[in-house]
């Protein structure tokens, strides 16, 4: 019995009571290079600016920025390959494409500028000149209400110009007034002519009528530029007109003389 071939036995993992053989340590995941991440979003800002054409410049710093960032991933993923996996192609495709466009988007954004800044400061300057004709007509009306204010309560007495100007020049809701020029400027003052560009000059008239008599007039006059020239706003308050006296006439009547009936000379 002892000279009978044994049976071969079965290996333990064939058994199905014993457990398997451990596995091999897994290799740890390799991560995203530092870099990369600020390499794809400033890629994309880049061709984000670069579309809109007013970005351009902001374009091309972004697309400098993302091959920079992206180059700096690289050599770190090749100094430190077991911790930094090679970043993909995509930050730099991005980053050219950004850069590309905004070279390129230079041209068209200054024949644009070249276009739209005068048109936007024509616009500008018309909103000005009837904000500034709007201030004329303001006081136009102030002056002629006083005017009527001063007939009013003395109908006898001749209101000057001055007295006018004077009270314009010290009403408080005209104070309030703006130059839509120049901010800092005044908005009225007593002058002939206007000292700037959006002021409101101020000025006693008197100029001779048909009658030969005199018209007392308070002048209103503002300038403002448009197509690179001066032009002029100009108004008048008539205060009061004196007409000339008619002269007395003559009577310049003279005996006739009758030679028909003179007697003949001897």
């Amino acid at each position: 019995m002892s000279d009978l071939a044994q049976p071969p036995q079965i290996p333990s993992s064939t058994n199905p009571g014993a457990l398997p053989p451990p596995l091999p340590p897994a290799k740890p995941a390799l991560q995203e290079a530092p870099g990369y991440k600020g390499a794809k979003i400033c890629g994309i800002l880049s061709i984000c600016f670069a579309l809109t054409c007013i970005g351009c410049p902001v374009a091309i710093v972004l697309g400098i920025v993302a091959l920079v960032k992206n180059g700096t991933a690289k050599r770190m993923a090749r100094e430190a390959p077991a911790t930094y996996r090679t970043p993909p192609a995509g930050a730099l495709a991005m980053g050219i494409v950004g850069l590309v466009l905004g070279i390129f988007a230079l041209p068209t954004l200054g024949i644009g500028a070249s276009v739209t800044i005068p048109i936007l400061l024509a616009k500008r300057d018309q909103a000005r000149a009837a904000v500034l004709q709007q201030n004329i007509s303001t006081v136009k009306a102030r002056a002629e209400e006083l005017v009527l204010e001063a007939r009013s309560k003395n109908p006898e007495q001749l209101q000057e110009p001055d007295q006018v100007i004077q009270s314009l020049l010290n009403d408080p809701a005209l104070a309030q007034m703006k130059n839509p020029f120049d901010p800092k400027a005044p908005a009225m003052e007593s002058a002939e002519n206007p000292s700037q560009d959006g002021t409101i000059a101020l000025w006693p008239t008197r100029n001779q009528n048909e009658g030969g008599g005199v018209d007392a007039l308070v002048t209103i006059t503002a300038t403002y530029p448009e197509h690179q020239e001066t032009q002029k706003f100009e108004e008048s308050v008539s205060v009061y007109s004196l007409e000339m006296p008619p002269m007395p006439q003559q009577d310049d009547e003279t005996p006739s003389t009758d030679t028909s009936q003179a007697p003949p000379n001897p």
